[in-house]
Formats: structure tokens, sequence, C-alpha cells
């Protein structure tokens, strides 16, 4: 049998070419030899680089130039400006500084969780404010976003209107937090051509018999009628079961403390059993938020109700379900 070999006359080899075994480059060879090319790569690379060194040499900046412990709060630290001295925080930065006064207390509540029967709030010591006034007065706003159970429970009802003040001798009998009260706001809305004034029990200081209110400047009280139709002739009007609630208070009713530091607010939720009018007591859940001034104030409380079962989750600066956030 006849083996047909080409001629090697006439092939030329180039000088770095000798014709050997062609040998295979690595994945991180080919990777290295791209990224050479890539010069917007590198540049970015080289920018990054940067940024580390800067970084890392953040603690001998402030140690040898800027003259302050970089692991340390600067909160009363100050520099120098134009000649002036000026401190790092000052007050009376706009709504998030110290000794500003008004806030934003809302209320939000999941549809399928049990409807809140009564909410306490308690306000750390350094608040003031002042909660009183004539009966008819305007505090400031309300909307509100109202679950009509008596229609179905897909049904959201909006409703806007006002925080009026009343006389808090027409509500020392009342059972869900009887006695004398501060002050009596109430939540006047009109849903449907119907008036609803849900009352806010408002007392500062926190009244003694109260051993959660102690050292409270300001406790508010917040009670509900059950939306469910087991309530009866107590049954809310169109089975109104908030789930959004927010009031927006007139400058002067709450005043932020004047002096910076850490402050708790704390938020005790009580709700009603499940497709009844009796509250649930032993369902009633606590949260707490550490503010620190001057900065937002945010109070959160989860709560969701599984087979009898509750869970709590206490959270800052977010919304969550059947919550109380205060912002100030």
């Amino acid at each position: 049998m006849a083996v047909f070999e080409p001629e090697a006359e006439g092939i030329v080899l180039d000088a770095e070419e000798t014709g050997g075994d062609v040998v295979g480059r690595s994945p991180w060879a080919l990777a290295g030899r791209r990224l050479l090319r890539n010069k917007l790569a590198l540049g970015a690379g080289a920018l990054f680089l940067v940024i580390v060194a800067v970084s890392l040499a953040a603690p001998l900046y402030a140690h040898h130039v800027a003259q302050t412990d970089p692991f340390e709060p600067n909160l009363s630290g100050t520099f120098e400006l134009n000649g002036k001295t000026i401190q790092v925080i000052q007050q009376g930065g706009g709504k998030l500084g110290l000794g500003d006064s008004g806030a934003v207390v809302q209320v939000t509540e999941a549809k399928d969780d049990a409807a809140p029967a009564k909410i306490s709030i308690y306000a750390p010591q350094g608040y003031t404010g002042t909660v009183t006034g004539t009966p008819g007065t305007q505090l400031g706003t309300v909307h509100a976003d109202l679950q009509a159970l008596q229609i179905s429970a897909d049904a959201i009802i909006q409703a806007e209107g006002t925080i009026l003040t009343d006389d808090p001798a027409k509500y020392t009998t009342n059972t869900c937090s009887p006695g004398t009260h501060t002050a009596v706001w109430l939540l006047h809305v009109t849903v449907s051509g119907t008036t609803l004034d849900v009352p806010v029990y408002v007392d500062a200081p926190g009244p003694a018999s109260d051993p959660l209110a102690q050292g409270a400047p300001v406790r508010l009280q917040l009670c509900l009628a059950s939306p469910y139709a087991e309530a009866g002739t107590a049954r809310a009007p169109f089975g109104a079961k908030i789930i959004n609630a927010a009031l927006t208070l007139n400058q002067g009713v709450l005043v932020n403390p004047s002096t910076r530091g850490l402050f708790p607010w704390r938020t005790i939720i009580t709700p009603y059993t499940v497709n009844s009018g009796t509250p649930n007591a032993g369902g009633t859940v606590e949260a707490r938020a550490m503010v620190n001034l001057p900065t937002a104030l945010t109070l959160s409380a989860k709560v969701k109700t599984t087979r009898h079962k509750v869970k709590v989750h206490g959270k800052t600066k977010t919304r969550v379900t059947n919550a109380v956030i205060l912002t100030g």
C-alpha cells in the first residue's frame, strides 16, 4: 500500500516557530493576557487599590491630622471653618434636630392580623410638650385606612380627619382606660357619611397607677372597638379595623429632648381574640426602640398571631405590620 507524504519543500517557518509541539495555556494565563489588553479594567483596578489604601490610612489621618480617635463617637466635637468653631452636630437642624417639636404617630396593622384592642405608648424622659387645650382645639390631622370587615375583608376605606381635644371629665368611667386623664384627644373622621370619634387618652406625666409609665413624661392610650361580628352591638361601625392610622401633631404638642442621648420608647399592644369582642390579655406584647438623638424616631412592633401564638419583633426606622411608628 502506498503512503502519500506531502513535500516539505517551500514551507518556511518564522524564527520563533520551531516546529515543535503546541503548548496549551491555562485559563488563568489566558485571563491575565486578556486583562492586560483591557485598559479600562486596569484603570478601574488601580482606582480600587487607591480607595483601599486611603481607607486603610484613615486611622492615621484621624490620629495625626484630625487629632481624634477614629474608634470613638464625636457627637460633641467641633471643627474650624473660616475662623469659626462649629459643632459637628448642631441643635435646631430641622425635623431631626434637638428640641424640635411636632411628631407623626402612625399605627399599622396587616389585614390578616388580630385587631388591636388597646395600644399604650410611653415617651422616655426628656420629651416635653403641650398636650392640652380647650375642648374643640385642633392639635393636628389624621389619616386612616380602615378594613371594613362588615362588608368584606378586602374592603378598604380611606378617611381623613382632625385631632381635636375634648373634656377629660367625660371619660373618667370608660372601661378601657378609666380615671381622670390630663387630656383626651378625638380622632375625628368621617367615613361614608358616618362620623367616627376614636378617643386617645393622654397622661402627662404617666400615672403612678401604671408601673410601666413610671418616669414617662407622656403616655398615650388608644382604645379601639372590636371589628368582629361576634362583638354584637359593641361592634365598630362598618366592622372597621384600623390597618393604617397616621396622626400628624401640630408644633409644640410633642417636643424632642434638648440634650443628646439614647431615649427608649416603649409600646404595649393588646389584641382582640380573633372573631370575638374580648381582648386577648395573653397576647399582649411589648416593643422597644432606642432612639439616638438628634435623629429620626421610629418605634415599631410587629405582632403576628399564629394558632394562638404571638411573635414580637421590635425594629427601628421600619414600617411593619401591627406597628406603632413615631417620627419626630
